[in-house]
């Protein structure tokens, strides 16, 4: 089964849209996952290296470009 790992900084207004385009992405490809939504305050954003807020990550994968830095 996927895993689904989503990072949001504390003040990131995106989760309930957020959680609602993963449910349809799965729905759509007919897959199924465990969907972690996680707050994180910017100290440990900072330790973490995040490049914007949310940060997803698919099986442990960021599926984020690299190189772009900011708010997806």
């Amino acid at each position: 089964m996927l895993e689904v790992k989503c990072l949001l900084s504390m003040t990131c207004k995106s989760e309930d849209l957020l959680r609602e385009n993963i449910r349809e992405a799965l729905r759509l490809e007919g897959l199924k996952a465990q969907i972690k939504i996680i707050r994180v305050n910017e100290k440990i954003a900072d330790r973490l290296k995040m490049k914007g807020s949310p940060t997803i990550f698919i099986n442990d994968l960021e599926i984020q470009p690299q190189n772009v830095e900011g708010t997806s």
